[in-house]
């Protein structure tokens, strides 16, 4: 009756994981509903460098990393096109030991190093705020951890999409986000990360810190139509990123491709570029994205190749027609 399930899984020799999703209603724009999901994680060989802008790849270590997530949220649709979402999530992670990848040197003395072995509970409340307009898209959301551990996020993400010409798109994306107080030992893990997902050019969990600065523009080249219902795009992603112990004092405008990164705990921290190149496969009903591949490149050479393939079981017969 409306309502919306996903499940996810992944399995691979030291990462596997379950995703477990229900929606009362199938959760778009102007969704007004309940969500409740459930994860469970585990990796054995989660790549952690340091925190800060300084962390170096040489001085990788691999973390067993366990989690159990579970996470209950209410969508509210406003007046107009504005949206809220109040959620709250209990997780246990675990961390059992880490280790240091074959020659790899000790992280730096101004680092914080790698979460202890231990189990941390936490309890995360927080509250998600967005309005699209045909101008833009903007959304705010806040939220606070604590139990083992305690962490008060606040961030902004502005989205701008222009159309030039037939089924040709630009879109810029500026995010921001900010510790506002945290414990002395709060983990790795609970704090902003930058890594492929948001700028492809590094590595998977490449940079924790306490902030984070991301500005990237994508833009969207029809190749050609397969049965007049999918199309073959290719995409650039051009991006600007950094991470900060500070945003307040470290941030600098200035660009510079592969700085040296020792010593910039503090003071002035220049942004970073990244180049995505990629395609896609695109159901044009619904814009459901089918399969996707993307190479990466920064400062630290080819960092990253994904590929993806998505698709809703429901949509296979009407595709097929």
């Amino acid at each position: 009756m409306g309502d919306a399930v996903r499940l996810r899984s992944r399995a691979q020799w030291f990462r596997q994981s379950v995703d477990l999703g229900w929606a009362s209603d199938s959760p778009g724009e102007g969704f007004d509903g309940w969500m409740i999901s459930a994860r469970t994680y585990r990796n054995l060989h989660e790549s952690f460098y340091g925190l800060g802008p300084s962390s170096r790849k040489r001085s990788e270590r691999y973390a067993d990393h366990r989690l159990i997530q579970t996470q209950i949220r209410r969508s509210i649709q406003l007046p107009g096109s504005a949206w809220a979402q109040i959620w709250v999530e209990q997780r246990l992670d675990i961390v059992r030991g880490h280790e240091p990848v074959g020659d790899s040197a000790p992280p730096s003395p101004h680092l914080d190093l790698l979460t202890e072995q231990g189990e941390y509970g936490l309890w995360t409340v927080g509250l998600d705020v967005g309005l699209t307009s045909r101008w833009a898209g903007l959304q705010f959301h806040l939220r606070s951890t604590s139990g083992d551990a305690s962490h008060e996020l606040f961030g902004v993400v502005v989205d701008r999409t222009w159309r030039l010409g037939s089924d040709r798109f630009l879109t810029a994306r500026f995010m921001l986000d900010r510790t506002l107080e945290s414990s002395r030992d709060v983990p790795y893990f609970l704090l902003p990360r930058l890594d492929d997902r948001l700028a492809p050019g590094w590595d998977r969990n490449r940079f924790y810190g306490n902030d984070r600065v991301v500005m990237g523009l994508v833009f969207v080249q029809p190749i050609f139509r397969v049965l007049k219902s999918h199309r073959y795009e290719g995409l650039v992603h051009l991006g600007l990123s950094q991470v900060y112990d500070d945003v307040a004092e470290d941030f600098d405008l200035r660009v510079a491709l592969g700085p040296h990164r020792d010593g910039l705990a503090s003071g002035a921290v220049p942004l970073e570029p990244t180049l995505g190149i990629g395609s896609r496969f695109v159901a044009l009903r619904g814009g459901n994205v089918i399969a996707s591949a993307m190479l990466g490149f920064s400062a630290e050479g080819l960092q990253a190749t994904t590929f993806r393939v998505t698709h809703r079981l429901s949509a296979w017969r009407p595709s097929v027609r």
